[in-house]
């Protein structure tokens, strides 16, 4: 009887690790056509940008060019609406920037770039549109123009460019990194600028793409413009180059440090050179272990933990996976299952674990 009890215990937990282990075989997760016919429909979705310094919140961009703010604790999205705290003499534009930029010291407040007109004489009508960076927050309270007043007074007829609000700002005495021209024919420059003095030090462009919360590390990218292939694109974290293994075969983007500034999360596409798709690899999320890297730089670099959407969850994204860190050990990743027609924002861990999908509604 014993012997009999056994063999049927040894059963049910074979079936059991059986059920639990079983990777979906490759074969049944089949490719969406819009991922391989040309004249598909454009595929829109929710991409995620940087988590806000108390981690509570993050920007995420709609078909990438507005933006909205997901509370991670409730999942609610706040819809951001420029307008309603623009001055009365001040119209929206048609052009907003997909991303805006997190206050270092205050969670709710926030700097995005606009394309917004100014009626200089009041009749209502003189709307010259030119491109200003304001600051407001979340609950619509707060307007400040921090456009430079090297321009206009009705801001740049050149669009600005940000790379960021700099950690060591202090409330009265921010920093950002902007680049911009000061005529239609001008060279393009770039400094860091403090609105509160209005003072711009113009500094080497180094191809910032991002940088950690704590000011440790940079994540910036050089291109060598003679051969414009991606295995002449390079990479650095502060000044030591990091050459990612098939980066000929691989789009790279984002570049999103987890809070704590030890990890760095990149955005990739695989293709081959003759169909522009590798249907084993597609969209993938890497994870670099900084502190690591940084002790053993060896190149050409395999990140650390390698997260393919494809294989772990048969989900899939149009271009690369639009994924941020949510908290040090989490992430978001934008995908869709084959039939959607939008794709939405998931968390996941860093092992490729699903937590939660964080938007529901396009």
């Amino acid at each position: 009887m014993k012997n009999i009890l056994f063999f049927f215990l040894i059963i049910f937990f074979y079936s059991c690790s059986e059920s639990v282990i079983k990777p979906l075989p490759v074969k049944e997760c089949e490719i969406p056509d819009r991922l391989t016919d040309p004249n598909a429909d454009i595929m829109y979705g929710h991409g995620a940008s940087k988590l806000s310094p108390d981690g509570s919140k993050m920007f995420i961009s709609i078909w990438g060019e507005d933006f909205d703010i997901l509370d991670l604790k409730t999942s609610k999205v706040i819809d951001v609406d420029i307008q309603s705290v623009l001055p009365k003499n001040w119209k929206l534009g048609s052009a907003i920037a997909g991303v805006a930029f997190w206050c270092p010291y205050n969670s709710s407040i926030f700097a995005v770039i606009i394309l917004a007109g100014i009626d200089t004489v009041g009749d209502g009508k003189q709307y010259p549109g030119r491109y200003h960076i304001i600051k407001t927050n979340i609950e619509g309270t707060l307007f400040e123009d921090i456009t430079p007043k090297i321009f206009d007074p009705i801001g740049s007829l050149d669009p600005i460019g940000c790379d960021g609000w700099l950690p060591t700002s202090k409330e009265g005495n921010d920093t950002f990194l902007i680049g911009y021209k000061t005529s239609y024919f001008g060279g393009s420059k770039y400094a860091k600028f403090c609105p509160q003095n209005q003072t711009l030090f113009e500094i080497e462009r180094t191809g910032l793409i991002s940088f950690s919360n704590n000011g440790k590390y940079v994540y910036r990218s050089k291109f060598d413009y003679s051969i414009p292939t991606m295995d002449h694109k390079y990479f650095f974290i502060n000044n030591t180059e990091i050459a990612y293994k098939d980066a000929e075969y691989t789009e790279v983007r984002g570049g999103f440090f987890s809070p704590d500034g030890k990890k760095l999360l990149l955005n990739t596409w695989f293709f081959d050179t003759e169909t522009k798709i590798d249907s084993q690899r597609l969209g993938e999320v890497w994870i670099i272990d900084i502190e690591k890297f940084m002790a053993n730089p060896v190149n050409p670099y395999t990140p650390d933990k390698i997260i393919n959407i494809k294989d772990r969850f048969c989900m899939f994204s149009t271009g690369t996976p639009g994924g941020s860190f949510t908290s040090n050990n989490t992430i978001s990743v934008s995908m869709f299952k084959k039939g959607e027609n939008f794709q939405y924002l998931y968390e996941i861990d860093l092992n490729g674990n699903m937590i939660r999908q964080l938007t529901f509604v396009p």
